[in-house]
Formats: C-alpha cells, sequence, structure tokens
C-alpha cells in the first residue's frame, strides 16, 4: 500500500512522553506574563489519535489544550480516530464513555479522574472501519469523516493533532479545521502541501517549520491556478483568502518541569538510580519505535564511546539510555501482556552499545514505563541530555530537560536548532532522505565535541543561564500562551473560512497532465489526469462526467477512475498487458489529487508506476470505471505503422 507512514509512529510519536511516560507534563501550567483573556464562544471539536488517559504525548497535549480552551469559554468535545476505542454515535459524559468502553480503557484512567468533566466525548459508530475510510488499508481519516462530526455535533471549529500522513483529503471540507502539525522534512512534499491548503489553519509546532509551510504555500503561483498570486483564489488578489491561516504554537511544558526544584533533589534522584554524585550522566531518551533510528540513538551511542574513550581514568561517566519499545507502548494501550514471539519495531540499542565497545559498567538501557516523577528524576539527575536526532516535530524531552535546569545537545535543525537555548545544538554532519524527504544527519564528532565541552564547563551552562532558560520555557510554553495562540488563529480560521474559494467554484475539478514523469503536485483541483501524449481527452465530456460524480452522495468513496480508451479503429485498449498483468500505461486513469501526490513521493515518479501502486492499494468500491469516449488513442501518433504497440494491443475491454 503506497500510503506508507512517513512516521505512523503508532499514533501516539514521539514517545517523550506523557503520564505515564518519558513525558514530566500532567496538568497545564501559567504563566505570569499571559495577558487577560477574552471570553470566547463556539464549539471546538478536539479530534485526537486515542483517549485521554491513553500513552502517548498527542493525547496529552490535546488533553491540557482543552482545558484552556474551555477556560476561555469554548464548549470542547473530544473524538478519538483509533477504532480499538470507537463506540456509536452519540454524546457521552466522562462516565458514560468508560462504560460504553468496557474493558477496552487503559489502566492509568485514574490518574485522569476529576480533570476531564469539562470534555464531552463523541462517537462517531463502532467497528473496524467506523471513520467510513474509502480505503481502510491507508488507516488514514479521511475529510469525509470529519465533514460528519462537523454535522453530525455541530462542531464550529476542529482541532486536529496528527502527522499530515493521518488524513486522506477525499472531499472538501465543510468546516474550518486547524491541524497542529509536527513535520520533520526540510521542505513540505507535494502530498503536505496539497493536504494543507485544504484545512483552515496550520499550527506549526516549530517557527522554522511555520517559515517553510507559510513559504511554500504562498509561493508565486504556488497553487497553479495561473494567476500568479499564489493564494489560490485565482482572483490576483494575493489576499490568501482560500489559503489557511499559519501560526507557530509550540505546545505546553508543564507540570514538575516548569515548577519550584527542592533543594537537594537532584542528589536524591542520583541516590534513586544508584549513581555516584562525582559521575558525569548522559541522558538519551525516547521512543526506540522505528527501524530508521530517526531518534539517532546509534549516533548518540558513538558520539558517547568517542567521549569516553578521550576521558583520563578513572573514567567517572554513564550513558543512561531510557528508551520506550513499540511492545510496551502496545502493552499499555492495551492493558494486556505482549506475546512472547512480538518483535520490536526499534534499533537494537544493546548491539549498539556493545560494537561501540562501551563498558557495560558504563551504560544502563532502561525500557520501564515510568511514572512522571520519576521521568522528573531522570532528567534532574543527569548531567546532560543528548537528543541529537535527526528530525523532530517538536523535541518535548530537549525542553523538559531545560525547564529543569539539565542543558541539552540536539542537532541544529528545525525544531531541534529553535528550541535549544541551553546546552548545544551540533550542525548537522549532512543530509540524508528518509521515507519522502530530506532530514539531517547528526555529527558524531561534533556530538562527541560538545560532550567534552560540557563536561570541561566550556560551555556556559552556569545558574544565570539556567534561570534563563527556565523562564523562557514557563513564559513560552505555559498553558496560558499556548491557549491564547489558539484562540487567535481560531477566530482568524472561522473568518477565513467563510470567504474561502474552492477549486469547484471556479469550473476547475481536474488537472491533466501528459508529461512522464509528471510534474510535482503544485495544483489543488481534487482530480489528476496523468495521461499518455498519444491519448486524446474530450474535455467537455470528461468535465461533465466529472460534475456528474460530485453530485451523487457516494462520490467521498471514490478516489480513483479508469477510463475506457478506444484505438483509430474503434478497438477497445485492454485493461492489462497480455502476458504481464499489471495495468495498460495506455489507458488514462483519474486519480484523487492527494492520493496522486501520495504516490508521486514517495512510491513512484513515472505515469505507468503511479498509477499501478495507486490500483494495486486501493480496494472495493473506491475505483470505478469511467464513460466510454471520454479517451482516444490517435492514429497520427503511431510510428512504424498499424498495431505497432505492441504489447499493449487492442482488444474487448
Amino acid at each position: 500500500m503506497f500510503l506508507l507512514p512517513r512516521f505512523l509512529l503508532l499514533l501516539s510519536a514521539f514517545v517523550c512522553a506523557p503520564v505515564p511516560s518519558t513525558s514530566t507534563s500532567t496538568s497545564t501550567s501559567t504563566s505570569t506574563s499571559a495577558p487577560p483573556r477574552l471570553v470566547r464562544s463556539g464549539h471546538v471539536c478536539l479530534l485526537a489519535p486515542s483517549v485521554p488517559w491513553s500513552f502517548g504525548p498527542y493525547q496529552e497535549q490535546h488533553q491540557m489544550l482543552s482545558v484552556e480552551l474551555n477556560d476561555m469559554g469554548y464548549q470542547t468535545s473530544w473524538v478519538s480516530t483509533m477504532a480499538t476505542v470507537a463506540v456509536p454515535e452519540g454524546r457521552y459524559t466522562l462516565d458514560e464513555y468508560f462504560k460504553a468502553l468496557g474493558d477496552r480503557h487503559d489502566p492509568y484512567f485514574g490518574q485522569f479522574q476529576g480533570k476531564l468533566d469539562h470534555l464531552t466525548f463523541l462517537g462517531m459508530g463502532d467497528g473496524y472501519n467506523f471513520m467510513n475510510n474509502p480505503n481502510p488499508a491507508a488507516n488514514t481519516v479521511p475529510f469525509s469523516a470529519i465533514n460528519h462530526l462537523g454535522s453530525l455535533y455541530g462542531c464550529d471549529i476542529v482541532i486536529t493533532l496528527m502527522d499530515t500522513t493521518k488524513f486522506t483529503a477525499n472531499v472538501e471540507l465543510s468546516l474550518p479545521v486547524i491541524t497542529w502539525v509536527p513535520y520533520h522534512y526540510s521542505e513540505l512534499g507535494s502530498a503536505d502541501l496539497y493536504l494543507l491548503k485544504k484545512v483552515a489553519g496550520v499550527a506549526s509546532l516549530a517557527p522554522t517549520m511555520a517559515t517553510v509551510v507559510e513559504k511554500q504555500l504562498f509561493s508565486t503561483d504556488g497553487d497553479g491556478d495561473g494567476d500568479g498570486d499564489g493564494d489560490g483564489d485565482g482572483d490576483g488578489d494575493g489576499d490568501g483568502a482560500s489559503l489557511p491561516v499559519v501560526s507557530p504554537i509550540p505546545h505546553i511544558i508543564a507540570g514538575r518541569a516548569v515548577g519550584e526544584i527542592p533543594p537537594g533533589f537532584r542528589e536524591n534522584a542520583r541516590s534513586a538510580f544508584d549513581l555516584p554524585e562525582d559521575t558525569f550522566v548522559v541522558l538519551q531518551q525516547g521512543g526506540n519505535y522505528e527501524k530508521l533510528d530517526r531518534k539517532g540513538w546509534s549516533q548518540g551511542i558513538q558520539a558517547f564511546a568517542l567521549f569516553y574513550n578521550d576521558l583520563p581514568e578513572p573514567k567517572n561517566a554513564h550513558l543512561y539510555i531510557h528508551a520506550i519499545g513499540s511492545t510496551a507502548i502496545a502493552e499499555t494501550e492495551r492493558g494486556t501482556t505482549a506475546p512472547a514471539n512480538l518483535m520490536e519495531n526499534g534499533v537494537p540499542l544493546v548491539k549498539f552499545l556493545r560494537l561501540a565497545k562501551i563498558p557495560s559498567s558504563a551504560y544502563t538501557v532502561d525500557q520501564n514505563i515510568h511514572t512522571a516523577e520519576t521521568v522528573v528524576q531522570l532528567k534532574s539527575m543527569a548531567n546532560v541530555c543528548l537528543h541529537a536526532s535527526k528530525t523532530e516535530g517538536f523535541g518535548l524531552n530537549a525542553l523538559e530537560c531545560q525547564a529543569l535546569g539539565t542543558p541539552v545537545i540536539t542537532t541544529n535543525f528545525s525544531a531541534m536548532g529553535d528550541y535549544t537555548k541551553l546546552g548545544k545544538k551540533v550542525e548537522p554532519h549532512q543530509m540524508e532522505w528518509m521515507v519522502s524527504g530530506y532530514v539531517a544527519t547528526p555529527d558524531v564528532r561534533g556530538i562527541a565535541d560538545a560532550l567534552r565541552e560540557i563536561h570541561a564547563g566550556e560551555i556556559d551552562v552556569g545558574p544565570e543561564k539556567v534561570q534563563e532558560a527556565r523562564k523562557w520555557v514557563r513564559e513560552g510554553f505555559s498553558g496560558k500562551h499556548v491557549g491564547n495562540k489558539f484562540a487567535e488563529i481560531i477566530e482568524e480560521t472561522r473568518k477565513r473560512f467563510a470567504k474561502r474559494d474552492l477549486p469547484q467554484s471556479r469550473g476547475k475539478l481536474v488537472t491533466i497532465v501528459r508529461n512522464d514523469p509528471p510534474p510535482v503536485v503544485n495544483w489543488d483541483t481534487p482530480w489528476t489526469l496523468a495521461v499518455h501524449p498519444d491519448v486524446k481527452i474530450d474535455e467537455k465530456m470528461l468535465d461533465s462526467m466529472l460534475k456528474m460524480l460530485s453530485s451523487s452522495p457516494d462520490s467521498w468513496k471514490i478516489m480513483a477512475l479508469i477510463l475506457p480508451t478506444r484505438d483509430y479503429k474503434g478497438g477497445a485498449l485492454p485493461l492489462t498487458r497480455e502476458g504481464v498483468g499489471d495495468v495498460n500505461p495506455l489507458l488514462p486513469v483519474i486519480v484523487n489529487t492527494h492520493i496522486f501526490a501520495n504516490a508521486q513521493s514517495i512510491e513512484e515518479t513515472y505515469r505507468h508506476g503511479i498509477h499501478a501502486t495507486v490500483l494495486s492499494g486501493l480496494k472495493g468500491d473506491s475505483i470505478t470505471m469511467g464513460i466510454d469516449g471520454v479517451a482516444t488513442l490517435v492514429k497520427a501518433s503511431i510510428e512504424g505503422g498499424e498495431d505497432s504497440f505492441g504489447d499493449y494491443g487492442t482488444g474487448e475491454l
């Protein structure tokens, strides 16, 4: 299936993480410098992967945001996208929802009792495909389901917190949607750009990424409508009425991380983990659930080995690795013990340590899911937190370390570069390709040098710098600050959405491309027709067919249409190549543009490869046949005499 996760991250993403996890945040925090709040109104529906009390910072962040929005006067409701916590349609109080879940609940629910009474829980239907996904194998949330959510429960606005890969733009949105989006690449891929053009607001977790998003969305005629203004509305004024509001809005750092640190807390933490006070402790912490090693575990271990080997005897340095694996996450989500034969999805940390020849006495590998209090102790007892990842959408762990006064070493790329104030951000060794975009390659020697510099006191991480960093986190990442930023983007997106002009209203439903490979998608029509240059398309008939399709109540299900094609003699071209079985490359295929862009950016670049990927991935009634007469193979294009297309031949459809 081509909709491969560019970081599916078990829907819980970066295990940085929540309660209970590697995150120290459990409740919102106030900033004394926050301005007075205006009273707001409206129904905000929060779309999250799972329930608020489940494992994962996405759920925790949405829960904390819901408190802030509720305090301002917004009505807040919660809907989960995972089928494992789906319930029949209806509005539920917390107790009613908990009863409806039965035994499908997280064992840590009790920690949230009394903190969720402001929320109404919304059911979207029970069963495997409760989101009515036209392509269930893609494991995504279709825009049609968000529209249904809005109409069913009267949502004025929907806020999502999931990777862009978790959505399918199968229809235009009928209500404003703000995506609180983590992003991992140096620039937007075509599928992400197409998707973000469709939402009303983009709350980017990092300022650098917000700049990239805004630049690409508003690039010169980046909408492909030919008016040169790049705003997507076709009127040439460049006012951006049809493009989303973009604003950098970070995650909330709260709980013990931003509270007062009592005297002796760090020393007591050292004692709890049986580490001597004179040991230089390097904490490497995060989720270990990706074979791609996005967290840079390998480079961090190699860097520590270089640093350790250069130390004089006795070598009083210790690498403490707190890595939550995929099995532990799954067990927490399901409340059951994993099968003994279940393989981990992450990288082999112990093997990395052995290959680096680090003595077993100089490292600890901790794979336990700890309470928030224990996570605070871990971050506090370290001399430095090592978070030199290849990419981070936000980097919660690094910020929580800084909030506790522990310096960090990160990679100077995207969010990590934006959010490193106490410690050092190391320049990448180079850029590398990961799934569908470029990320940073952590520099092993540079990280080792940074460890040496902090160990030697060559980087200023003294009391004044610590207080400066803690104040920066308390004020810039507080619940009040984030809530106020969201109130601003909510009101602006509601205004702008009312003026939005859709491609259909401009009479354009499809973009036809004949180059092979096709150009990278930068158009916003709902359909894309990549067609062989030798096939003539009756554009009036094509337009009528698509208008007829769009008026059908089941149009949201259709992701691709295969156009029957006649040759110059009137014979029908076969659907497949004789003796091969794959799609005849001469047959035109009309594809949902978002899915076309996904296939183009992840799997294939040539027309036939894109079509084969799309058609092999789609199932059931999401593929249909178009009407006869739209496409004709013209005689003038045939060289070398009749039927020179050989394998493609003619025959009855």
